[in-house]
């Protein structure tokens, strides 16, 4: 379908509609979490608490030989997913923090969104290590706060968190491949695209619902191939930390997912049916040009057209 219209994109917004919402509106109780208000709420919460976990965890010995020992496809396909994880994270963490955060007045979901937080920087400092630990000249750090926006330097700097940062300084040596990656929401195109998107809806004046919608389709399909990607290379034997690590990092992306949904089935107020089918053909068309086309997961043994059905598979569980 392409990017959403400007005409499409003024019906989507919330106006005052906002303020009738009880997850939205501000009161004094929203300050302490008892008593609690929102069982299904905090019943995810105790769910993503119990599913902590650190990157101290996940051995990365095994995988420096597994690297050696791949293609040049198979080395291009894997660094640009991890780049693309790398940035999405920080994308993730700033729109929890700048908007999402300020947009709920429940309690209970503020407090599953602070320990999201810690789970994404979680995740983003494991991959951002994989690819050898990050060090980045001052200079450098300097030309690119002044050079860019400072949106892009925001969640730059929280996207040199903790497992992705791992993984991309184990495996990439070459410095300046290195930076390439760490900073592939200006330098590579295909991440560029996903990134825009994702930056837009964080700027969007358009409702909660809609923004909401916007980041379920984030956590739930902009991963997927990827994921998917990487459970390959796991049915192969190969990379077993970096194996590891998805496995728990999709779990929390899923749950992540999960509870987009589960707020969007408590709002008073929900979308027309066919504008939450714009947003999410929206993310499936750009995650298929993404895996299928312009990193291409024939790079390493996978089935483009499977691919392609896997993710839209996504899309429709998400849609249910």
């Amino acid at each position: 379908m392409g990017s959403l219209k400007d005409g499409q994109r003024r019906d989507l917004e919330g106006g005052e509609e906002e303020s009738e919402e009880p997850l939205l509106t501000a009161q004094n109780q929203r300050f302490t979490m008892f008593p609690i208000r929102y069982k299904s709420i905090w019943e995810m919460y105790k769910k993503a608490e119990a599913s902590f976990w650190t990157a101290e965890e996940v051995d990365l010995s095994t995988d420096v030989q597994h690297w050696e020992k791949l293609s040049d496809s198979e080395k291009h396909f894997i660094s640009h997913v991890l780049a693309f994880f790398a940035a999405s994270d920080g994308i993730v963490l700033e729109n929890l923090a700048a908007r999402f955060l300020n947009d709920v007045q429940v309690p209970e979901a503020r407090a599953f969104y602070g320990f999201q937080i810690a789970m994404e920087n979680i995740h983003s400092v494991l991959i951002l290590t994989a690819n050898s630990e990050i060090s980045l000249s001052q200079a450098w750090l300097d030309r690119f706060k002044t050079d860019l926006e400072p949106l892009y330097f925001f969640s730059y700097c929280w996207e040199t968190s903790e497992m992705y940062s791992q993984l991309l300084e184990t495996f990439i040596k070459d410095s300046q491949e290195k930076d390439r990656l760490f900073n592939a929401i200006e330098t590579i195109p295909c991440i560029s695209n996903k990134a825009k998107w994702c930056l837009d809806w964080i700027q969007s004046p358009m409702s909660f619902a809609v923004r909401l919608v916007a980041f379920a389709c984030v956590e739930g399909i902009f991963f997927s191939g990827s994921f998917c990607a990487i459970f390959w290379l796991k049915k192969r034997g190969l990379m077993p930390g970096l194996t590891f690590s998805n496995e728990l990092i999709s779990r929390d992306e899923g749950l992540h997912c999960d509870f987009a949904c589960l707020l969007y089935s408590l709002l008073q107020k929900q979308l027309p049916v066919e504008k939450v089918y714009q947003i999410v053909h929206e993310a499936v068309e750009i995650e298929t040009e993404f895996v299928c086309k312009a990193l291409s997961c024939d790079l390493i043994g996978m089935n483009s057209n499977l691919m392609s059905q896997y993710i839209q598979f996504v899309a429709d569980r998400l849609l249910v």
